[in-house]
């Protein structure tokens, strides 16, 4: 009994040992691989190595063409005792993607065949692939390179410490680093460079789009689908980079289109949900710069609040922007119209609040200045705004706070307007002051220096808006008295007229789109003091005017 069992014992080791040189020998995995690897058109040029030190494989081919320059794999198969499936290396160099398209297409696919439950963990501690250049729908890869650094996958989760992505195109330049933990992705640095807009809406911008319906429904569908658990739950990403390469755009020339996004998180189920408080941006800049205007942009995004920190619009071309407007077409506004209500008529429950908008939106400071530009009679010399401390309800649609300034200055007349706002509410006045080219242009017999300065009160709401203008003037006719050899009595004396007090307080009903226009004027002459004129307009439906002048007495006549 005991030389039997010695006997099994011996033949056991016999048969381990047997099995670890055979492993461990690259001349029988050579044989392996000659056996099977025709069938499927598959050919090398060299294997050196064994699964126990790793196999390197040179010169992969199928169908007589290369697939990879370079396998390398290494693992270690006593982790199988333990369901793992533990990698120490995959690396492929110069993957040809062409090649690898044909391979997989040559496997005879079975609709009906099921797959268990993946049971074995799978444990990588280093990926490294390189993949050739090659064209895909038009766009054509110069380089490929991929590092992964430690990846746990399981069933039910899936972990990578380090993930190193570099793709250059023609189309653009993209760099990531990142790592995946606990489903939470977090991007340590993503850039996508000197994108070629102009190519990518060749290929990807539809002419027409006739899917919105059906776009909307595989939303809804999506909805209510439970989340992957191999998708992220949360995504960090710490800095990110797009920018645009120069372009020509209609008849505008882009020079440059910069975003830079840092410290965002987002939570992918809230997100997916349409819950609060999804995204949170720490802080993001837009530059942009255009043979139209300059833009700069500075913000962040907390809990539903967009704060710009600063807008800066600045050489803003108004002639040129004016080629980007809609052409006015009857057509096209009636189609619109009915779209629009065909859509009113048909939504009769309340729509959802999308959280992706804001609540709130809050402008630190926001400037805009314009070119010089002519549109005659009236040439734009100077025009500068300035809007700081506003904050929007999106929600109620409301300006809760803002305070406006406006500047500018034309050849017929310069301005300028502060107002504050408060709940839809503006309070504010406009000063305006004529130039001597508006009463050469029109011929006006009035003198600007008796004009001076016009100062219009502005209040308005939602429902109205009121303007009252008050001013006065003396001497407002340019006269030049009488002829010498003149012997009329009447007109030996110059005639001019003295405004002693002008006020028109004018109501602009919104919502009946009504006009009212009530004026008083006080006049003084040389002929008549006190010179009562009171008129009314009134604009609705139709035209209405009433007035009367009233005179106390004439002098000298």
């Amino acid at each position: 009994m005991k030389k039997t069992v010695y006997s099994f014992l011996v033949l056991f080791v016999v048969l381990i040992v047997s099995i670890v040189i055979a492993a461990n020998s690259s001349f029988l995995i050579k044989k392996a691989a000659d056996k099977f690897a025709p069938d499927y058109k598959i050919s090398y040029d060299d294997i050196r190595g064994n699964i126990f030190t790793g196999v390197n494989i040179i010169g992969l081919k199928f169908d007589d063409k290369m697939l990879t320059k370079n396998i390398t794999f290494s693992w270690n198969p006593s982790k199988i005792l333990y369901k793992r499936i533990a990698i120490n290396k995959i690396g492929v160099e110069s993957l040809d993607v062409d090649v690898l398209k044909a391979l997989i297409a040559s496997f005879p696919s079975d609709d009906n065949s099921t797959s268990g439950s993946f049971t074995f963990s799978v444990l990588v501690d280093e990926i490294s692939l390189s993949v050739n250049p090659f064209d895909e729908q038009g766009i054509g890869i110069s380089k490929t390179f991929l590092e992964i650094k430690d990846l746990t996958y399981a069933s039910d989760k899936l972990d990578i410490d380090d993930i190193k992505l570099k793709v250059d195109s023609n189309i653009t330049n993209l760099s990531l680093k990142a790592s995946l933990e606990d489903s939470k992705l977090s991007i340590e640095a993503l850039s996508i460079r000197d994108v070629d807009s102009v190519s990518l809406e060749r290929m990807f911008l539809p002419k027409e789009n006739n899917s919105t319906t059906k776009t909307v429904d595989s939303v809804e569908a999506k909805k209510q689908e439970p989340l992957n658990h191999l998708i992220p739950t949360q995504v960090e990403l710490k800095d990110f980079m797009v920018s645009l390469r120069p372009r020509e755009y209609k008849s505008a020339y882009i020079d440059k289109l910069e975003v830079i996004i840092h410290d965002l998180n987002a939570d992918v189920a809230k997100l997916i949900s349409n819950s609060e408080n999804a995204l949170d941006i720490d802080h993001y800049t837009l530059l942009f710069e255009s043979s139209v205007g300059d833009m700069d942009v500075s913000g962040n995004l907390h809990k539903e609040t967009v704060t710009l920190d600063h807008v800066t619009l600045q050489n803003i071309d108004t002639l040129a922007l004016q080629k980007f407007l809609p052409n006015d077409n009857n057509e096209s506004n009636t189609t619109q119209s009915e779209t629009v209500t065909s859509i009113d008529q048909n939504t009769s429950e309340p729509k959802e609040v999308n959280h992706l908008i804001p609540k709130y939106i809050v402008i630190n400071t926001f400037h805009t200045d314009v070119l010089p530009a002519k549109y005659d009679p009236v040439h734009i010399l100077n025009l500068a705004l300035d809007i700081k401390d506003v904050k929007l309800n999106m929600v109620k649609l409301l300006v809760e706070n803002a305070s406006i300034d406006l500047l500018g200055a034309t050849n017929l007349s310069n301005f300028i307007h502060h107002s504050d706002i408060k709940n839809n509410h503006l309070l504010g006045d406009v000063k305006l002051t004529p130039n001597q080219k508006l009463f050469e242009l029109y011929k006006l017999p009035l003198r600007k220096e008796a004009i001076g300065d016009i100062v219009i009160d502005l209040n308005a709401s939602e429902e109205q808006i009121f303007a009252d203008l008050r001013s006065n003037a003396k001497n407002i006719l340019i006269s030049q008295g009488s002829d010498s050899n003149n012997s009329d009595v009447n007109t030996s004396k110059e005639f001019n007229i003295d405004i002693d007090s002008f006020v028109s307080h004018v109501v602009y009903t919104i919502k009946g789109n009504k006009l009212n226009a009530d004026t008083k004027v006080m006049i003084t002459t040389p002929y008549a003091k006190d010179i009562s004129a009171t008129n009314t307009f009134v604009m609705n439906d139709g035209l209405s005017y009433k007035g009367l002048i009233n005179v106390k007495k004439l002098i000298g006549i």
